[in-house]
Order: structure tokens, then C-alpha cells, then sequence
């Protein structure tokens, strides 16, 4: 019959008691903890022995027995009691070892494990304990040295060859890394988790094709592995090397093209680069063989939508909603789509069943102040983001949206005071200072958004939007022109196909005076930015300084039309006395 360790280890005490022949009463006798030692608590007291090696391994057991009770303080004082007993006895400081490694006591697991070697250099626990904190320590080559000698003591140990293999890793020896996991790879018990990391090893060597015949292999083995398929192209993914993602899942979908979620992966990552051809193209395979599969079925609403097919996708997504109702994620697309579709109603209604399923989530109150916004009540919107922001208060996005709100209530100080209190923790965050850089601006307080905006360029040299926004408003002002051409034809140079960039360009030769080049860069971004009253009233000034007053007449009305109400081009019109023809 098995008998619990706890139960063996009393056994043994009173074993010990019975053989020793000698307990005395513990009130004139029980040994004292040595110093530093926590007191026993009540009722825990071990016998006490005249025999000091009885006495030793009566308080190893006792330590080992309020171990598994989950007394460690306790079970660390007497097996250093037991320790400085029997001072030559390597077990017990193992046991010692332990305790401190699981309690994450490294230090001291450290130093007893030195101890240990001292007493026995071949001591295999001791060797991989090292290993495992000097790799946590970040000393790879120190782990490396331990970690060999135990795989030479104990060749069965499986866990260390994984741990050699992490810390090779980590001293950039990716081969012996790779060749340490080769030999379980070869065996059958620990082949799909051994090939699963000689993947991984490769993947993080950058050979993403050597990583691919062992990766499938071990997913065929162990399906779960699948999970690390979409994790390292995401990892790809997240470092800007969409590419090479897209290659790495069509080319494990070539090894293995039965693998419908990889389809999936690999259509998420394509409606991302919106190729949506390609997308549907996989995401149809998949619903081919599983129609009912809701991870295709979503991809092929979100395909529809990016189409412009918004009618379609809510239909499939609502489809998709009966059959999964507590799916999060289809809950939010569908407030989107009726958010695009301007259901507002809709909308509301279907972020708050979101908000429902899970209030501590915060797309669906940021999706929320976006439809409110939209429906013109900037109040609800306003209060929508400050619960998302309170839910995400690291999300920059939020933070800045929120003080956009703001700033259209006229409530620039409030608008200020949240941006300034987030750099607090990131003061070169650059979004959070070009949105403060607008907001002193709109506040009046120019020179301090100047001041902000040079400080963005000084951070990310490359920020064309500080570039263009400081150009342009000393432009607007009629100062610093040579410094304002530099900057936006510097920005144009990071981004030259950006419309509003060339607006800035034309806008600086026109207060040069240079209107013949300043039309030719204007008229550029009018066919870019059709409709936008700011060109269309730039374009019009220009040819009235050129003395086409007929084409500025028609322009400034242009302008009228697509900003009704707009003080300047009214008065512009007047000026010609045209206001009649103005629509």
C-alpha cells in the first residue's frame, strides 16, 4: 500500500524516538534555532534527542513534514537546524536548496548551492540550480558551464538539455543550442516538444524556412503546438516584418495545407495589408471544408467590409451573432458596421450589450464616444472616453482623442491638463506632445506650441507632421519663411505624397510671393484633396494675386460651398462684389 510522504516522515520520528531510547522532556533540553531562526509556532516542536546525528535527521524530517504542509519558514529554520548538525551532510542543504529556489530566494539558494559543491562537486540538483539562477541573472555562460556538468551526471534529466539548450541560446550559440535539443528530437516520448523549440531556435536565428519542417512536424505530433505557429508570426508581424510573416504561413500551409487555422492566420494578416482578394481566397478554402467555422465567417465579414460591402458584412456578422451571441469581438464589429452605416441607434445599442459582456473592456466605451461624437453630443462622448481612457490610461490614442473633445468644448485647460499628465510617465511620448503643440495653439499660445513642436523634431528627426504644422503656422503669420520652406520641403521629402504637405509648400511660395509656383504645387494637392475648402480658398488667392480674378471668384465660391458660413471666404467674395454668385 503507498503511504504519503507526511505519513512516512512521522513514522520515521517516531521510529527515531523509539530507537533513541532517550527523549527528555523538551522543556530542559529541546535545542535552541540558531540565531536569526524564526520561532516554532505552537505544536510544532520535534523530539528532542541526546544523539546529535538522531537529532539532525529528527529535524530534517520535521523540516521536510512542514514543508509539505506549506510551512517554509518554519521548515527553513530546522533544516538549518539540522544542517549545522550534521554539517557534512549535502542532502539536507539540497533540501534547503529547494525550499529557497521555490520561495524565489535565489540568493541564498545560490550560496547553499555552493556549499553543497564544496561537500560533493558532482552534486547534479546543485549544478542545475546554479544554472537556473545564473541564466535568470542573465550570466548565459556561467549557466552554460553548470549545466553541462549536470547533463553529464544525470544524461536522463530531460529538463536540463531544455534549460542548456535556453542558455546557448542566450550566449548567441545557436547551433549548439539547436544540436543539444537534436538528440531528444531523435527520441519518441519528447520529439514534438523538442522539434517545436529547434523551430523556434531557427525562427529566432532569422532562418525562417529551416524552421518550418521541424515546426509542422511537431504540430502533426502535438496539435497544440499550433498556438506557436500563430504566436511567431505574430511575432514577425509586430516587428514590422509583415512580409516575411506572409511568406512564413504560406509556406508552412505548403507542408501542410490542411491546417485551416493557418489559413486564418495568414487572411487576418492579408485583410490587414488589404489584399483582400488573397484574404477571401483563403478564408473561402476554409469555410469549403468547415462551413461553419465563425473564425472564416468573421474574416469574410470583415473582407466584405473593407469592400465596401457594409450591407453584406452586417448581414454575416449578425448571422454569426446568433450562432456565437457571447462573442466579444463580433459584438464590436457590428457596432462598427452600424456606426459606418450611420444606424447610430443601432450602434449604441450594441456597444452597450458589448459594455454588458465586459464592462472592463475599453474598445466598446471608446467605439461608444466615436458614434455619441458622430451624433453630434460631444457630452456622452466626452464621458464615454473618459471611462476609456480610465480602463487603458496608457493607451495614447485614447488620451489624445479625449483631449480633441475637449478642446471643440473650448475646454483648453482641461485639454492641457490631461496631456501634460500623461508625459508625465512619458515625457517624449511625440503623439501626446504634437496634440499639446495643437492645443496651446488653438489656445492662443503660439510660441509655446512652437517651442513643443521644435521639441518633437529634436526627439523623432523624421516627424513630418511637427515639420509641416510649425512651417505652416509661420507661414500663416507671414514669419520665418526660409526656416518654413526648409521644414516643408524637408517633410516632403519623408512623405512627398502627401497632399496637405504640398497644400503647406504652395501656401509658403504664396507668402514669398512666388504665386506662379505657389499655383502649380496648390492646383497638385486641390486634384489630391477634392473638395477641401483650405486649398480651394488658397487656389483662389493665388490666382487673384496673379490678376485672374474670374478663376479666384470661382474658386472662393468653391471654397464657400464646401464651408458654408466661413467669414473670410465671405468677405473675400464681397470684396469682388460676388457675393451673389456664391452659392
Amino acid at each position: 500500500m503507498f503511504m504519503a510522504r507526511k505519513t512516512i516522515i512521522r513514522a520515521l520520528l517516531l521510529t527515531l524516538i523509539l530507537m533513541s531510547g532517550c527523549a527528555t522532556a523538551p522543556d530542559k533540553t529541546t535545542p535552541s534555532l540558531p540565531e536569526g531562526h524564526p520561532p516554532t509556532s505552537k505544536g510544532t516542536e520535534p523530539p528532542v534527542f541526546r544523539n546529535a546525528q538522531a537529532e539532525a535527521y529528527a529535524s530534517y524530517m520535521y523540516g521536510l513534514m512542514l514543508a509539505d504542509e506549506g510551512r517554509t519558514r518554519d521548515a527553513i529554520g530546522f533544516l538549518q537546524m539540522a544542517s549545522q548538525l550534521d554539517s557534512g551532510s549535502p542532502r539536507i542543504l539540497d533540501q534547503l536548496m529547494q525550499i529557497y529556489m521555490g520561495e524565489g530566494q535565489e540568493a541564498e539558494a545560490l550560496e547553499t548551492a555552493k556549499k553543497i559543491l564544496q561537500m560533493d562537486p558532482q552534486w547534479t540538483d546543485a549544478h542545475i540550480t546554479l544554472g537556473q539562477i545564473y541564466l535568470n541573472s542573465d550570466r548565459p555562460v556561467d549557466a552554460v558551464n553548470h549545466l553541462e556538468i549536470a547533463l553529464e551526471l544525470a544524461p536522463e534529466q530531460t529538463n536540463i538539455i531544455f534549460l542548456l539548450a535556453d542558455a546557448l541560446e542566450r550566449t548567441g550559440d545557436i547551433e549548439r543550442a539547436i544540436a543539444s535539443l537534436q538528440e531528444l528530437a531523435d527520441s519518441e516520448d519528447h520529439r514534438a516538444i523538442a522539434l517545436y523549440y529547434i523551430a523556434r531556435l531557427h525562427f529566432k536565428s532569422g532562418d525562417t524556412q529551416a524552421a518550418l519542417d521541424p515546426l509542422v512536424e511537431a504540430v502533426l505530433l502535438n496539435p497544440s503546438f499550433l498556438k506557436g505557429v500563430a504566436e511567431l508570426g505574430g511575432l514577425l508581424e509586430s516587428e514590422g516584418r509583415t512580409e516575411e510573416a506572409i511568406r512564413f504561413y504560406t509556406g508552412y500551409l505548403e507542408k501542410d495545407p490542411e491546417k485551416t487555422p493557418v489559413r486564418e492566420f495568414l487572411a487576418r494578416i492579408l485583410i490587414r495589408e488589404k489584399r483582400y482578394d488573397e484574404a477571401r481566397h483563403h478564408s473561402e478554402i476554409v469555410l469549403k471544408e468547415d462551413p461553419r467555422n465563425l473564425g472564416a465567417q468573421l474574416l469574410m465579414g470583415l473582407i466584405e467590409a473593407h469592400d465596401g460591402n457594409l450591407e453584406k458584412a452586417l448581414e454575416i456578422f449578425s448571422e454569426v451573432r446568433q450562432i456565437a451571441p457571447d462573442n466579444f469581438e463580433m459584438i464590436v464589429q457590428i457596432g462598427v458596421l452600424q456606426r459606418q452605416l450611420e444606424m447610430y441607434t443601432e450602434s449604441i445599442a450594441t456597444f452597450q450589450d458589448a459594455i454588458m459582456m465586459a464592462p472592463n473592456r475599453y474598445e466598446p466605451h471608446l467605439n461608444l464616444s466615436v458614434v455619441y461624437d458622430l451624433k453630434g453630443d460631444l457630452q456622452h462622448a466626452i464621458e464615454s472616453a473618459q471611462t476609456a481612457l480610465a480602463l487603458e490610461p496608457n493607451r495614447t490614442n485614447i488620451r489624445t482623442y479625449l483631449a480633441q473633445l475637449f478642446m471643440r468644448k473650448d475646454l483648453f485647460g482641461e485639454a492641457e491638463e490631461l496631456l501634460r499628465q500623461g508625459l508625465e510617465d512619458s515625457p517624449e511620448d511625440t503623439s501626446v506632445l504634437y496634440q499639446l503643440a495643437i492645443t496651446l495653439d488653438r489656445s492662443g499660445r503660439f510660441e509655446l506650441a512652437a517651442d513643443t513642436l521644435k521639441k518633437i523634431i529634436e526627439i523623432d528627426p523624421q516627424h513630418y507632421d511637427a515639420m509641416n504644422y510649425l512651417g505652416y503656422s509661420w507661414a500663416e503669420r507671414g514669419v520665418n519663411l526660409d526656416d518654413s520652406l526648409a521644414l516643408i520641403e524637408k517633410a516632403l521629402k519623408i512623405r512627398p505624397d502627401a497632399a496637405y504637405i504640398i497644400d503647406s509648400l504652395g501656401w509658403v511660395y504664396y507668402r514669398m510671393g512666388r504665386y506662379e509656383e505657389a499655383l502649380e504645387q496648390l492646383l497638385k494637392a486641390g486634384r489630391e484633396m477634392e473638395g477641401d475648402a483650405t486649398v480651394l480658398e488658397h487656389i483662389g488667392d493665388t490666382y487673384d494675386r496673379l490678376g485672374k480674378e474670374d478663376l479666384a471668384i470661382e474658386f472662393w465660391s468653391l471654397a464657400l460651398k464646401a464651408d458654408p458660413g466661413n467669414a473670410s471666404i465671405l468677405e473675400k467674395l464681397r470684396s469682388k462684389g460676388a457675393i451673389e454668385t456664391a452659392p
